[in-house]
């Protein structure tokens, strides 16, 4: 799928779908990162069926920004996860465990069109 079928998919502007591939945009010569709508990152996500709810983490957005409910309707998502009974210290050492395993790694925020397989998933590059 090219940038601009995935553009057409999720319902925004080549444009913008270039500027949430690469997570920042250029302006008068200056950089600015991207900082899309919950909404917008729903219809990107949902249009190259990359997991919704990573999307919005990477965005530093959750389900609870998304204003227009009716993105969800036709998404199958699984339900959030209730862990008011998990002990703080419990969260913090699976936190600590997930951490050590990606050790000097971080996730590209961009969203990917580059599909070569059915599932796309998101990109681990190491720092440098």
């Amino acid at each position: 799928m090219g940038k601009s079928e995935a553009a057409r998919a999720a319902g925004i502007s080549p444009t913008l779908w270039v500027t949430l591939e690469r997570g920042y945009e250029v302006k008068r010569g200056s950089r600015f990162n991207a900082n899309p709508k919950a909404d917008t990152v729903v219809r990107a996500a949902s249009a190259v069926r990359l997991d919704i709810d990573e999307a919005l983490r990477l965005a530093g957005h959750t389900r609870s920004d998304i204003t227009d409910h009716d993105l969800l309707a036709g998404i199958n998502l699984p339900p959030t996860p209730d862990l008011t009974a998990v002990p703080d210290d419990d969260l913090l050492a699976e936190l600590a465990r997930r951490v050590k395993r990606q050790p000097n790694r971080h996730f590209r925020t961009g969203l990917s069109t580059d599909v070569s397989d059915e599932a796309p998933r998101l990109e681990a590059v190491r720092d440098e």
